[in-house]
Protein backbone atom coordinates (compact mmCIF):
# COMPACT_ATOMS: atom_id res chain seq x y z
CA UNK A 1 0.00 0.00 0.00
CA UNK A 2 1.09 2.93 -0.77
CA UNK A 3 4.86 1.77 -2.45
CA UNK A 4 5.00 -0.42 1.21
CA UNK A 5 5.10 -3.86 1.54
CA UNK A 6 4.84 -6.43 4.18
CA UNK A 7 2.44 -8.02 6.42
CA UNK A 8 1.83 -5.01 8.49
CA UNK A 9 1.93 -1.47 7.01
CA UNK A 10 1.54 1.35 8.62
CA UNK A 11 0.47 4.69 6.52
CA UNK A 12 0.04 7.86 7.50
CA UNK A 13 -3.28 9.80 6.38
CA UNK A 14 -1.28 12.54 4.22
CA UNK A 15 0.51 9.59 2.59
CA UNK A 16 -3.29 8.46 1.81
CA UNK A 17 -4.14 11.84 0.99
CA UNK A 18 -6.68 12.42 3.52
CA UNK A 19 -7.89 15.37 5.03
CA UNK A 20 -8.04 15.13 9.44
CA UNK A 21 -11.81 15.36 10.54
CA UNK A 22 -11.44 18.73 12.43
CA UNK A 23 -11.22 20.20 8.99
CA UNK A 24 -14.70 19.52 7.54
CA UNK A 25 -17.15 22.71 7.83
CA UNK A 26 -13.74 24.51 8.92
CA UNK A 27 -12.24 27.53 8.13
CA UNK A 28 -9.41 26.81 5.61
CA UNK A 29 -10.78 23.11 5.54
CA UNK A 30 -13.58 21.44 3.40
CA UNK A 31 -16.92 21.45 2.50
CA UNK A 32 -19.31 18.38 3.52
CA UNK A 33 -22.40 17.25 2.47
CA UNK A 34 -25.61 16.88 3.91
CA UNK A 35 -28.47 13.87 3.89
CA UNK A 36 -29.31 15.02 -0.05
CA UNK A 37 -25.41 14.80 -0.48
CA UNK A 38 -26.02 18.52 -1.01
CA UNK A 39 -23.65 21.73 0.04
CA UNK A 40 -25.28 23.49 3.03
CA UNK A 41 -26.16 26.57 2.53
CA UNK A 42 -24.32 27.83 6.09
CA UNK A 43 -20.91 26.82 4.18
CA UNK A 44 -21.76 28.82 0.80
CA UNK A 45 -20.70 32.56 0.38
CA UNK A 46 -23.50 35.27 1.00
CA UNK A 47 -25.98 34.55 -1.87
CA UNK A 48 -26.40 38.33 -2.66
CA UNK A 49 -25.29 39.57 -5.90
CA UNK A 50 -21.94 41.08 -6.15
CA UNK A 51 -21.59 45.07 -6.66
CA UNK A 52 -25.42 45.91 -6.76
CA UNK A 53 -27.50 48.02 -4.49
CA UNK A 54 -29.14 45.58 -1.79
CA UNK A 55 -30.58 45.62 1.39
CA UNK A 56 -27.30 44.56 3.08
CA UNK A 57 -25.02 47.35 1.57
CA UNK A 58 -27.23 49.60 3.09
CA UNK A 59 -27.57 48.13 6.65
CA UNK A 60 -30.46 46.02 6.17
CA UNK A 61 -30.28 42.04 6.12
CA UNK A 62 -33.62 41.98 4.01
CA UNK A 63 -36.54 44.10 2.74
CA UNK A 64 -39.51 44.11 1.26
CA UNK A 65 -38.66 45.94 -1.75
CA UNK A 66 -35.75 48.60 -2.55
CA UNK A 67 -37.69 51.69 -1.41
CA UNK A 68 -35.45 53.53 -4.55
CA UNK A 69 -37.14 51.06 -7.20
CA UNK A 70 -40.25 52.82 -6.33
CA UNK A 71 -42.33 55.63 -7.44
CA UNK A 72 -41.74 58.64 -4.47
CA UNK A 73 -45.59 59.50 -3.47
CA UNK A 74 -45.90 63.19 -2.85
CA UNK A 75 -46.63 63.08 1.23
CA UNK A 76 -46.34 60.17 3.82
CA UNK A 77 -49.57 58.06 4.23
CA UNK A 78 -50.79 58.41 7.81
CA UNK A 79 -50.66 55.09 9.96
CA UNK A 80 -53.79 53.48 10.72
CA UNK A 81 -54.15 53.20 14.71
CA UNK A 82 -54.58 49.62 15.79
CA UNK A 83 -54.01 48.58 11.95
CA UNK A 84 -51.79 45.59 12.00
CA UNK A 85 -49.50 46.42 8.45
CA UNK A 86 -47.79 43.44 7.24
CA UNK A 87 -44.82 43.17 4.17
CA UNK A 88 -43.47 40.25 2.71
CA UNK A 89 -39.56 39.74 3.22
CA UNK A 90 -38.17 36.38 1.44
CA UNK A 91 -34.81 34.79 2.77
CA UNK A 92 -32.78 32.58 0.49
CA UNK A 93 -30.55 31.81 3.48
CA UNK A 94 -30.07 31.24 7.08
CA UNK A 95 -30.82 35.26 8.48
CA UNK A 96 -30.13 36.14 12.08
CA UNK A 97 -32.46 39.56 12.74
CA UNK A 98 -32.96 41.62 15.58
CA UNK A 99 -35.06 44.58 14.49
CA UNK A 100 -38.16 45.23 12.19
CA UNK A 101 -37.72 48.34 10.14
CA UNK A 102 -39.77 50.90 8.46
CA UNK A 103 -39.22 53.45 5.86
CA UNK A 104 -41.58 56.65 7.62
CA UNK A 105 -42.18 59.97 5.74
CA UNK A 106 -42.67 61.61 9.57
CA UNK A 107 -41.43 60.83 12.79
CA UNK A 108 -40.39 62.77 14.86
CA UNK A 109 -39.55 60.27 17.95
CA UNK A 110 -40.91 59.44 21.28
CA UNK A 111 -39.61 62.13 23.11
CA UNK A 112 -41.59 64.78 20.85
CA UNK A 113 -44.72 62.43 20.84
CA UNK A 114 -44.70 60.47 23.76
CA UNK A 115 -48.42 58.93 23.46
CA UNK A 116 -47.35 56.81 20.48
CA UNK A 117 -47.72 53.20 20.86
CA UNK A 118 -45.78 50.46 18.65
CA UNK A 119 -45.60 46.62 18.10
CA UNK A 120 -43.47 44.80 15.53
CA UNK A 121 -42.84 40.95 14.39
CA UNK A 122 -42.01 38.54 12.43
CA UNK A 123 -44.76 36.03 10.96
CA UNK A 124 -43.91 32.75 8.60
CA UNK A 125 -46.07 32.39 5.61
CA UNK A 126 -48.03 29.92 7.30
CA UNK A 127 -48.66 32.94 9.73
CA UNK A 128 -46.78 31.70 12.81
CA UNK A 129 -44.83 34.08 14.69
CA UNK A 130 -41.62 33.29 15.07
CA UNK A 131 -40.38 36.79 16.52
CA UNK A 132 -42.08 40.31 17.93
CA UNK A 133 -41.23 43.09 19.90
CA UNK A 134 -43.29 41.97 23.02
CA UNK A 135 -46.11 41.64 24.79
CA UNK A 136 -46.10 45.47 26.15
CA UNK A 137 -45.87 48.29 23.79
CA UNK A 138 -42.87 50.09 23.00
CA UNK A 139 -43.14 53.42 24.10
CA UNK A 140 -39.42 54.57 23.32
CA UNK A 141 -38.50 54.97 19.68
CA UNK A 142 -35.98 57.46 17.98
CA UNK A 143 -36.78 59.65 15.18
CA UNK A 144 -36.68 59.11 12.04
CA UNK A 145 -33.32 60.63 9.93
CA UNK A 146 -31.45 61.69 12.53
CA UNK A 147 -27.98 59.47 12.33
CA UNK A 148 -24.58 61.69 11.37
CA UNK A 149 -24.68 62.22 7.70
CA UNK A 150 -27.77 62.86 6.95
CA UNK A 151 -29.00 66.02 4.59
CA UNK A 152 -30.59 68.52 6.62
CA UNK A 153 -33.41 68.67 4.41
CA UNK A 154 -33.97 65.16 5.47
CA UNK A 155 -33.26 65.34 9.34
CA UNK A 156 -35.72 68.21 9.37
CA UNK A 157 -38.47 66.41 7.64
CA UNK A 158 -37.79 63.24 10.29
CA UNK A 159 -37.88 60.70 7.30
CA UNK A 160 -36.19 57.42 6.93
CA UNK A 161 -35.22 54.09 8.86
CA UNK A 162 -37.45 53.46 12.37
CA UNK A 163 -35.89 50.45 13.90
CA UNK A 164 -38.26 48.32 16.46
CA UNK A 165 -36.43 45.88 18.41
CA UNK A 166 -37.52 42.47 18.84
CA UNK A 167 -36.50 40.86 22.20
CA UNK A 168 -34.28 38.48 20.98
CA UNK A 169 -32.61 37.63 17.72
CA UNK A 170 -34.33 35.18 15.43
CA UNK A 171 -32.25 33.08 13.03
CA UNK A 172 -34.55 32.90 9.86
CA UNK A 173 -34.25 29.83 7.88
CA UNK A 174 -34.90 30.21 3.84
CA UNK A 175 -38.50 30.76 2.51
CA UNK A 176 -41.04 33.62 3.31
CA UNK A 177 -42.36 35.56 6.18
CA UNK A 178 -43.90 38.33 6.70
CA UNK A 179 -42.83 41.85 8.71
CA UNK A 180 -45.32 43.19 10.75
CA UNK A 181 -46.02 46.60 12.85
CA UNK A 182 -48.87 48.15 14.40
CA UNK A 183 -49.23 52.05 15.99
CA UNK A 184 -51.22 50.72 19.06
CA UNK A 185 -51.91 54.36 20.20
CA UNK A 186 -51.18 58.21 19.48
CA UNK A 187 -52.64 60.42 16.76
CA UNK A 188 -53.10 59.51 13.14
CA UNK A 189 -50.81 62.51 12.22
CA UNK A 190 -47.69 60.80 14.51
CA UNK A 191 -46.21 58.83 12.37
CA UNK A 192 -46.42 58.69 8.42
CA UNK A 193 -45.08 56.42 6.50
CA UNK A 194 -43.12 56.18 2.82
CA UNK A 195 -45.66 53.75 0.63
CA UNK A 196 -46.31 52.09 -2.43
CA UNK A 197 -49.38 53.70 -4.15
CA UNK A 198 -51.42 50.72 -4.65
CA UNK A 199 -54.72 51.32 -2.87
CA UNK A 200 -57.27 48.94 -4.83
CA UNK A 201 -57.68 45.07 -3.93
CA UNK A 202 -56.63 44.10 -7.25
CA UNK A 203 -53.11 45.35 -6.74
CA UNK A 204 -49.62 44.14 -7.68
CA UNK A 205 -49.11 42.14 -4.72
CA UNK A 206 -51.40 39.54 -5.44
CA UNK A 207 -49.02 38.36 -7.92
CA UNK A 208 -47.98 35.11 -7.40
CA UNK A 209 -47.24 31.31 -8.88
CA UNK A 210 -47.94 28.87 -5.70
CA UNK A 211 -49.63 26.25 -4.29
CA UNK A 212 -50.49 28.46 -1.37
CA UNK A 213 -51.09 31.77 -2.52
CA UNK A 214 -48.92 34.61 -0.59
CA UNK A 215 -49.70 38.10 -0.84
CA UNK A 216 -46.72 40.36 0.09
CA UNK A 217 -48.52 43.18 1.40
CA UNK A 218 -51.87 43.36 3.46
CA UNK A 219 -53.10 44.56 6.62
CA UNK A 220 -55.63 43.11 9.50
CA UNK A 221 -57.90 45.14 11.46
CA UNK A 222 -58.97 44.62 15.00
CA UNK A 223 -55.70 42.40 16.17
CA UNK A 224 -54.20 43.35 19.29
CA UNK A 225 -50.37 43.66 19.99
CA UNK A 226 -48.66 40.55 17.63
CA UNK A 227 -50.21 37.53 18.30
CA UNK A 228 -48.83 34.32 18.57
CA UNK A 229 -50.59 33.25 15.01
CA UNK A 230 -52.53 35.26 12.27
CA UNK A 231 -55.45 34.16 9.82
CA UNK A 232 -54.43 34.65 6.56
CA UNK A 233 -57.68 34.86 5.23
CA UNK A 234 -58.27 37.74 6.73
CA UNK A 235 -55.90 39.91 5.65
CA UNK A 236 -57.22 42.73 3.32
CA UNK A 237 -55.18 44.38 0.73
CA UNK A 238 -56.78 47.88 -0.41
CA UNK A 239 -54.45 50.08 1.07
CA UNK A 240 -51.38 52.23 0.11
CA UNK A 241 -48.49 49.37 1.03
CA UNK A 242 -45.69 50.08 3.80
CA UNK A 243 -41.71 49.43 2.90
CA UNK A 244 -40.52 47.62 5.76
CA UNK A 245 -36.82 45.63 6.19
CA UNK A 246 -35.46 43.40 8.71
CA UNK A 247 -31.83 44.00 10.39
Amino acid sequence: MNGKTGPHVTVTLAELGGIPTAQRGAASGVATLDSSARLPAAQMPSAAPRNVWGPQALGFQAWSVDPASVAAPTLGRTATIGRTYFAGIYISEPTTVSKVVVLAAGWAGSTAVPAARFYAGIYTESGTRVAHSGSAALSSVDAAGQTPGTPTAVRDSHAGAVAFPLTTAATLQPGRYWASWQMSAGSATDFYYFHVQTEAATNPSIFNLLPTAFIRNAYIEGVAAVPASIDKASMRVNHDQMVMALA
